[in-house]
């Protein structure tokens, strides 16, 4: 239970985190390192920020390429106001904190002078008053905002973001240990299919090289018969050109390999409902998620995939077997 105080003041300041907490802290939530993946780490993290100061809500935002978080994985929700809501950079205390890279607190959210008012209506909707902001920084890049709050007032202790902290050190060496496991995926699939492609070009070449062999006889037969002889000449050309283009064509044959989708957990059964021609008020409903909340899946769906449309994105999808 974090010890309330009555300082003055929307803004509490986190003191560095002792690197031997923060080895504890990757003991006692180890399992975050079980999904490898920057999602799967962020969807486990709500859950022990919200325990570990006993607060009502605990819940993470994920940054894109533009600097913009996307908020998921809320623990503790009432009203699923939060979930999928999209924070712009120094909008609001997540935007706060994700400009200045620094932890921030503020004691009543929406009375706050300190920080912007983008967000007021979802932030009341779900009854958050007092709310802790901390960043989420992997390999000195800080990819997303941690929340914990509170449907009261709430002056948070240094204290209080200490412990935030230590969760977030251990969610971030989960992170880079799968980016790392990400890259060591992509350097085995790669060397699979070298192997591949050595394995094949070992078995075709040798063929190739007794078919042109073979084609080369009947070219030097003085007794060969001039319309075979022209045919030869035709297929000794063919089949010089195969050899020479047998690693480009193997490799297309092949393929490249297939790695993790973009997507989120949630925005795959998002894309997969819309695969069926639901539309967001019936992805909503099967989903039990706000119409807004939805139409803030599709849109992260199709800046991810690149599609100008959901039906281009649904064939994308289709086509990177995530349907």
């Amino acid at each position: 239970m974090v010890e309330e105080d009555d300082s003055s003041g929307d803004t509490a300041v986190g003191q560095p985190v002792d690197p031997s907490r923060a080895a504890a802290s990757v003991d006692r939530l180890g399992y975050l390192c079980a999904d490898l993946s920057h999602d799967g780490v962020a969807n486990a993290i709500g859950s022990p920020l919200r325990t570990i100061l006993d607060a009502d809500v605990g819940f993470v935002g994920l940054a894109d390429d533009d600097a913009v978080l996307t908020l998921g994985a809320v623990s503790g929700a009432r009203s699923g106001s939060l979930d999928g809501m999209r924070v712009q950079s120094g909008n609001g205390l997540g935007g706060h904190v994700l400009a200045t890279g620094a932890p921030s607190a503020v004691e009543d959210y929406v009375r706050s002078t300190e920080i912007t008012h983008e967000h007021d209506a979802e932030v009341e909707q779900e009854g958050v008053r007092g709310l802790l902001s901390v960043p989420l920084v992997v390999s000195d890049e800080l990819v997303g905002v941690a929340y914990v709050g509170f449907r009261r007032q709430f002056s948070f202790s240094d204290a209080a973001v200490t412990e935030v902290m230590d969760v977030m050190h251990a969610a971030s060496l989960a992170m880079s240990l799968a980016d790392r496991a990400r890259v060591m995926r992509e350097e085995a699939a790669n060397a699979a299919r070298d192997q591949v492609l050595a394995g094949l070009r070992d078995a075709i070449d040798p063929h190739l090289g007794a078919l042109v062999d073979g084609i080369r006889d009947i070219l030097c037969d003085p007794n060969a018969d001039p319309a075979i002889v022209e045919k030869a000449s035709r297929l000794l050309g063919q089949t010089i050109e195969a050899q020479a283009s047998i690693g480009d064509d193997l490799q297309l044959a092949v393929g490249a390999p297939s790695f993790d989708s973009p997507l989120t957990p949630r925005e795959t059964e998002v894309i997969r409902l819309a695969s069926t021609g639901a539309t967001n008020a019936q992805i909503a409903d099967t989903l039990y998620l706000a119409h807004g909340t939805v139409k803030a899946y599709m849109e992260s769906i199709l800046q991810k995939l690149g599609a100008r449309n959901r039906v281009e994105a649904v064939m994308i999808a289709a086509g990177m077997d995530v349907l």
